[in-house]
């Protein structure tokens, strides 16, 4: 069977940061959606201390991916240029999606393979699918998957973080299965509570 296992999933808005991401020193620097996306892998980390600490010397790899992207940054670029004026160096610094990604790599001081990506539904269960061949394909390993939107209302940012592993333990609450998948057909995803 093609499947593997998820962790509860957690999230984290504007409205409950974690108190610790104040104490990072880039913090007054971050967009709304780096804070968030550095908010969910905090709070993954004090759930889950056990896992991530293994994961860490397993080098899994952590995908960050964003319908949006960064759009208080792109936003603020484009009234610049629209004012025709010169784009802020923090804007254009920030405008980039791997930002969000960077700062968990630095707030974490991990060096896991990392892969920003942005689309729409439909890619982002592409990536689901291409994980779980990879993950399946290592023996045991774990992927970090964190999911970020920046609305034009800042306030209304939210992340979610995903953790998949090949083999179930303790703490796995799904299961994801992969139905139906051939050579032109792409697979269905099927999530299934675990007792």
């Amino acid at each position: 069977m093609n499947s593997v296992y998820a962790y509860p999933l957690l999230s984290v808005d504007w409205q409950n940061l974690p108190a610790e991401l104040r104490n990072f020193s880039l913090f007054r620097r971050m967009t709304p959606l780096q804070k968030v996306s550095v908010g969910a892998f905090l709070l993954a980390h004090t759930k889950f201390p056990q896992l991530l600490a293994q994961a860490e010397r397993r080098m899994p790899p952590v995908y960050f991916f964003s319908h949006l992207g960064e759009v208080s940054a792109m936003l603020s670029i484009t009234q610049s240029i629209l004012a025709n004026e010169p784009p802020s160096p923090k804007d254009f610094q920030h405008s980039v999606l791997n930002a969000a990604l960077n700062y968990i790599f630095m707030q974490a001081n991990i060096l896991n393979p990392g892969f920003a990506l942005t689309g729409d539904e439909q890619q982002f269960q592409w990536l689901l699918q291409m994980i779980i061949h990879d993950l399946q394909s290592q023996g045991p390993s774990t992927a970090m998957i964190i999911c970020a939107e920046e609305p034009a209302e800042a306030e209304l940012s939210r992340a979610k973080i995903m953790v998949l592993q090949s083999q179930r333990d303790e703490h796995c609450s799904w299961q994801i299965v992969l139905e139906g998948a051939q050579d032109s057909v792409p697979a269905q995803l099927s999530w299934r509570p675990i007792p």
